[in-house]
């Protein structure tokens, strides 16, 4: 899918939301009639591209995925990781608006909430996404749980053990984001 595409199905979904439209990607709607899209061009106007959207039943993608884009890469460095993961958790609490009424300082708080299972939250990443484990952790490169502590209203920093895997010593990466 190009740029453009995704840009404009953003700009489609910011549109809705700004209109009191709820968009319910995989359920069906109810009490709706949807004619096919020949049926409501109006005549004399010329469809030159159409743009559909997958559903999470076909596709293991979630909306915050591509957020992750470059974590726990070897290209690049293990402090740009938590940058990445940061900003993504930022964008998701702007998205889930709701997410903030609620205590998140825990490995497993953050988890849950990104993974749609707290109340009030949307599902942001996908469970084989690259920040988390088995378990459904959020995990750094090395595969170590990350460490969540709240700093105060909406302020969070993140730690991560580092390449030896212990916390609180030297060589351990810290991000702070709100």
């Amino acid at each position: 899918m190009s740029r453009f595409s995704k840009a404009l199905i953003i700009a489609l979904v910011g549109l809705g939301g700004f209109l009191g439209v709820r968009f319910s990607i995989g359920e069906k709607p109810r009490g709706r009639v949807f004619l096919p899209v020949e049926e409501k061009v109006p005549l004399g106007i010329v469809v030159s591209e159409t743009i559909s959207l997958t559903s999470p039943s076909t596709s293991s993608r979630a909306a915050g995925d591509e957020s992750l884009t470059g974590y726990a890469s070897p290209e690049l460095t293990p402090q740009n990781d938590l940058v990445i993961l940061s900003r993504a958790l930022c964008n998701f609490l702007i998205i889930n608006k709701q997410s903030s009424q609620y205590p998140l300082s825990a490995n497993e708080e953050w988890s849950s909430a990104l993974l749609g299972k707290r109340l009030g939250t949307e599902k942001w990443f996908s469970e084989n996404s690259p920040a988390l484990d088995a378990q459904q952790r959020l995990i750094d490169r090395w595969g170590s749980p990350l460490h969540f502590h709240a700093l105060g209203a909406r302020k969070w920093e993140i730690r991560s053990a580092g390449l030896d895997r212990k916390l609180f010593n030297d060589d351990d990466l810290l991000a702070e984001f709100f």
